[in-house]
């Protein structure tokens, strides 16, 4: 009996445990979606999930916190490559169809993505150590290099960036509806789903039919969102 009882007394426990770490779980719900698709594993993150990161980079709020969840998830997790790969594929897609100020910051961290291509996973004693991920080890310097290649020149960059708003009007004109808003702010006007469309539902990691190029579907932060 009175093993009976530890163990209902245990499972209390960790009922309880559990109860207090959903809680306590202060993560935006764009930090959720990243963790979601971040996690260790080979399998990448989908198209769809990097045009709606790419999008929400438009939004201040979700850029800042896309690029504080990818910078500390590059410093939390050396020991685990498939997870770095992942973060520079997000990286990637959003320096090229994303917000102009995420590109600023991802320029910022240049020497940061070098070191990665030139030293992640180098040491004998670590490809000994994750040795069944020595071909994950040199995709992420090799993603790495692709992305410092792309920033280090400007005239790369303007033309992966240019070549991806061209995608994407043309996607767009053929009904495909990207996700992704438009590379370069300065070229178009932001689409009105960001300024007059009535508030949309809260976040959800489903693509709706309805989305559009320039993010539509995405909560707003902006200051005059309380003001309708």
């Amino acid at each position: 009996m009175d093993r009976v009882r530890a163990a209902l007394d245990e499972l209390v426990l960790q009922a309880k445990k559990s109860f207090r770490g959903l809680a306590q779980d202060d993560r935006s719900p764009v930090e959720k979606l990243l963790d979601t698709h971040l996690e260790d594993s080979a399998l990448g993150p989908p198209t769809a999930a990097l045009h709606d990161f790419a999008a929400r980079t438009f939004n201040v709020v979700d850029c800042k916190r896309i690029l504080q969840r990818l910078w500390l998830t590059i410093e939390t997790a050396p020991d685990r490559p498939h997870v770095l790969r992942k973060v520079l594929v997000v990286l990637h897609h959003c320096v090229l169809h994303g917000a102009d100020p995420f590109l600023n910051d991802v320029l910022v961290k240049k020497p940061l993505v070098r070191d990665l291509a030139l030293h992640y996973n180098r040491d004998e004693s670590q490809q000994y150590k994750y040795s069944k991920d020595l071909d994950a080890g040199a995709g992420v310097r090799k993603l790495a290099a692709d992305l410092f290649d792309v920033l280090h020149s400007p005239s790369a960059l303007y033309e992966a960036r240019s070549a991806a708003l061209q995608l994407q009007k043309k996607l767009s004109a053929s009904g495909i509806g990207l996700l992704s808003p438009k590379a370069s702010s300065s070229e178009a006007p932001r689409p009105s789903a960001y300024s007059d469309s009535p508030r949309p539902a809260p976040y959800t990691d489903d693509v709706s039919p309805s989305w559009e190029l320039g993010g539509k579907g995405h909560i707003r932060h902006d200051d005059t969102a309380d003001a309708h």
